[in-house]
């Protein structure tokens, strides 16, 4: 800055003087963020070449809209203010709070019950079986297998006795007892009188005909035994 005081002012710009000083002296003294010196009015400036370019508010990045994106972050803001004033504070957290407890233990008694259906199956299996839960199911399985085959046998063996009992049946003797009851007091006593002596013999009627008379009652009972029975009771 001494030597621009000190600078002569009548000197002519256009002088060989004037143009070695401005590449010597003057423009080393100068600060380096002075890149040109005003002439006065007819005459272009000169210009120092350096590496750096001027900035330019143009040559900017180019933004969507302003307007548009400060209107959206607005409403935003009102939005979450909005809510933030509708709920109240700690509501949220103690909700989610709330519903994790639950859940929580919701799982704790759905194992605890799953436990114990296994201890249960465990405890219905054969002896030695081991506790490890693959080990309860895949036994429980094989043991429900050998229960199915078991149960159709027994089927099919009690299909067969059945049939066998019929057979018999149909095989078995029967006999016809006849009953004569003369001048009875009351024919409906001394019918139930001959049935009780029947039921008195192990022996079990399959049909009753009954005829009554004047003064007789005659019934003919078919019964089914294998013993000798006697063909012809009188009641008196």
């Amino acid at each position: 800055m001494e030597e621009l005081r000190n600078f002569p002012t009548d000197l002519d710009y256009h002088s060989p003087y004037f143009q070695d000083s401005m590449e010597t002296d003057i423009l080393w003294s100068f600060p380096s963020e002075c890149l040109e010196i005003c002439i006065p009015d007819g005459d272009p400036p000169i210009r120092q070449r350096t590496a750096f370019a001027r900035y330019r508010g143009d040559n900017g990045p180019i933004w969507p809209d302003q307007s548009a994106r400060e209107e959206n972050i607005h409403k935003r803001l009102i939005g979450f203010f909005k809510s933030a004033a509708n709920s109240s504070p700690g509501t949220d957290l103690t909700a989610r709070s709330g519903r994790c407890y639950q859940h929580k233990i919701r799982e704790r008694q759905r194992r605890v019950k799953l436990g114990q259906s296994y201890s249960d199956l465990h405890a219905m299996l054969p002896p030695g079986s081991k506790a490890s839960k693959n080990a309860i199911v895949q036994i429980a399985a094989a043991y429900v297998r050998r229960l199915e085959g078991s149960k159709a046998e027994l089927r099919r063996r009690n299909d067969e006795l059945m049939t066998m009992l019929r057979e018999r049946n149909e095989r078995a003797e029967t006999a016809k007892i006849r009953v004569c009851v003369s001048n009875p007091s009351s024919k409906i006593d001394s019918m139930i009188g001959a049935l009780r002596c029947l039921k008195g013999m192990n022996v079990g009627a399959r049909t009753v005909r009954a005829r009554f008379d004047g003064a007789e009652l005659a019934a003919t009972i078919d019964v089914q035994t294998k013993v000798r029975l006697i063909y012809h009771v009188v009641l008196v």
